[in-house]
């Protein structure tokens, strides 16, 4: 009898621990909303604020968790400071780098300030995503043609950006085929010394060294997609029907949210030399991140921002 009840109690626990960690669905779904907030494609949560890509009008703005507006970077604009149109930002120390890809550049702005610290060319065809570690920025671009790399480490040299390698090879087409070219593109990030990059269509991982070489590959538990469904708002062009859509670094961790057959979206952890699901939400979000006990996310259809309240083992 003591035997069947230790059985019981084992199954139990395990089935709880499981729960913590494999697709664990969020309890609790909040709003958050801001009058200043028109088109948010992409957030980063740093030092309690919540920044926003906003699509609307081309700007990077920074909201406390009431949904105030703290502060604004950049504007539409061609000189120091202005942008044309923001691929990607992403916040490094005290400094948000804001990637205007139509320019050809990166704008760099003080978060605590608020002000315009500088501009940098940046002489990489198509960049698309970035990230910043260890005073080395890290582009992906959409490559298409032979010979071209996908991931470029740039560094100050005198003042300027230079490129100090690039790699990862693209796989080669014909034409201008939307479809096609997003099959080189991805997402990444960067945790201490190494670079991770998310195919957007494919269910490969790849894990990096900062200079470039390959050092890990991982699989995700979903299959691979051909075709990639574009949608566009306005004038703008959004991703539907991908696979993975964000990548983000906390701490010891490494999150990405990908989509599974159903539409689901959810976040793997990389643990234990794989990444293993560790959220699952019926929203299709295009963009999250992790504060606390919540995870932030952007859904795909209207923009809206949602918050989740969740209870798991702390992983960053």
């Amino acid at each position: 009898m003591k035997r069947n009840t230790f059985l019981i109690i084992l199954i139990i626990v395990l089935t709880i621990s499981i729960g913590n960690l494999f697709g664990k669905e969020p309890s609790v779904k909040l709003s958050f909303k801001s009058e200043n907030l028109l088109m948010p494609v992409k957030i980063q949560i740093s030092n309690g604020q919540i920044y926003f890509l906003d699509k609307g009008d081309e700007t990077t703005k920074a909201f406390d968790r009431d949904g105030m507006l703290v502060k604004s970077f950049g504007k539409r604009g061609q000189g120091p400071g202005e942008v044309s149109c923001i691929a990607d930002f992403c916040i490094y120390k005290e400094n948000i780098y804001i990637l205007d890809t139509c320019n050809g550049k990166i704008e760099i702005f003080s978060t605590r300030e608020g002000k315009h610290v500088e501009s940098k060319k940046i002489n990489v065809p198509t960049p698309f995503k970035m990230a910043v570690n260890n005073e080395k920025i890290f582009l992906s671009s959409l490559a298409f043609l032979k010979g071209q790399k996908i991931i470029s480490t740039l560094a100050a040299e005198k003042g300027e950006l230079k490129v100090l390698n690039s790699f990862l090879d693209c796989i080669p087409i014909e034409g201008l085929d939307v479809e096609k070219i997003y099959k080189n593109s991805g997402v990444l990030t960067t945790r201490r010394e190494k670079v991770y990059f998310a195919f957007t269509l494919s269910n490969k991982v790849l894990e990096f060294s900062d200079d470039g070489k390959l050092l890990k590959e991982y699989l995700l538990p979903l299959k691979s997609i051909d075709k990639l469904k574009i949608d566009r708002k306005g004038s703008q062009m959004l991703l539907k029907s991908a696979l993975n859509y964000d990548i983000r670094a906390k701490g010891d961790m490494v999150y990405l949210l990908s989509r599974d057959e159903k539409e689901n979206s959810l976040i793997f952890g990389l643990e234990k030399g794989r990444f293993i699901e560790k959220f699952r939400v019926k929203e299709r979000l295009i963009s999250f991140d992790i504060l606390e006990d919540e995870i932030w996310g952007i859904e795909e259809e209207e923009g809206e921002v949602l918050i989740y309240k969740v209870k798991y083992d702390r992983g960053y």
